[in-house]
């Protein structure tokens, strides 16, 4: 990801920050790859509400499978 998506504020003018990013990929592991970009972009758009993104966004998912 690049750094617009910990950079992303809230309605309060909270970054979304790098700490919850590992916790919520864990959270999202069991998805396929299109889906744990789904669910970044899910949990992004709850946090930002209705602020526009002041940077642009990159978001890149690759799994691999056994």
């Amino acid at each position: 990801y690049t750094d617009g998506l910990p950079d992303q504020r809230d309605d309060n003018g909270h970054m979304f920050g790098s700490d919850s990013i590992p916790e919520l990929l864990k959270s999202l592991y069991s998805r396929d790859a299109k889906g744990i970009v789904a669910g970044v972009q899910a949990a992004l758009h709850a946090h930002a509400g209705v602020q526009p993104a002041d940077d642009d966004i990159t978001l890149l998912s690759v799994k691999f499978l056994e």
